[in-house]
């Protein structure tokens, strides 16, 4: 289930805003074009 926020929140862009969720909520990570594995190197810091 915890995949399944991630995904929703940090990977995806929302259908209306076409924005990430957590950008939007002014949550910036700088994740590139591969947002998993940016989220999976930062994990491991």
């Amino acid at each position: 289930m915890t995949a399944i926020v991630i995904q929703h929140n940090f990977i995806e862009n929302h259908s209306t805003t076409d924005e990430v969720p957590s950008e939007r909520a002014g949550v910036n990570l700088d994740l590139g074009e591969n947002r998993w594995l940016d989220l999976i190197r930062l994990s491991s810091k």
